[in-house]
């Protein structure tokens, strides 16, 4: 009795490759899904920090005109604490007498919340 050839099998059939295939993709999209979330809060944040450094610009940039540019005099700058609200940002600022008498310091500290 003669037997027949087996045939070596030889790579993959095609319902093993398409299974591969979408386990594959439902694995990566996960993980792009997740890349995904996990970037925006952090986006949020950056863009929150960069417009609070710009507020505090701003404020500052607002006393620096309260002083004359040709003697320095800051007798426009009242010593004291003050607090500027604008809905996403709180900015407190402390104005204070320098102990030589040569100026005031002006302390600014920006506050925002979160998305």
């Amino acid at each position: 009795m003669i037997l027949p050839l087996r045939r070596k099998k030889l790579g993959f059939s095609i319902i093993e490759v398409v299974v591969a295939a979408v386990i594959f993709s439902i694995a990566a999209a996960g993980i792009l899904a997740m890349s995904s979330i996990a970037g925006r809060p952090k986006a949020a944040r950056s863009e929150r920090a960069i417009g609070a450094a710009l507020f505090a610009q701003q404020l500052l940039a607002w006393y620096r005109t309260k002083v004359e540019a040709t003697s320095y005099n800051t007798g426009n700058l009242a010593e004291g604490n003050y607090t500027f609200n604008t809905g996403i940002y709180s900015a407190f600022v402390q104005i204070r007498n320098d102990t030589s008498g040569a100026g005031r310091f002006i302390n600014i500290k920006v506050d925002w919340n979160e998305p």
